[in-house]
């Protein structure tokens, strides 16, 4: 998965994304981020205390990691 790693050297080398982020780790990262509620539901749901399988919170929760995306492209370091 070099291509997916590579986009994201390239936007730290233009100031996309904080320079002291691993492009690695920050993929996995949100690719674990971006599962979760998939891969731990009931973790999920422990920590949310609510449906994490309703739409209502799929909207949200997805809402809630683009918010992410752009704070760590508008925090650059």
């Amino acid at each position: 998965m070099t291509k997916p790693n590579a986009d994201l050297r390239r936007r730290q080398q233009v100031g996309e994304l904080p320079a002291d982020l691993d492009p690695a780790c920050l993929l996995l990262a949100l690719f674990a981020a971006a599962s979760a509620t998939v891969t731990l539901p009931r973790i999920a749901t422990a920590i949310c205390d609510e449906d994490v399988e309703s739409e209502e919170f799929t909207r949200r929760y997805a809402d809630q990691l683009a918010k992410l995306v752009r704070h760590l492209a508008h925090g650059q370091a």
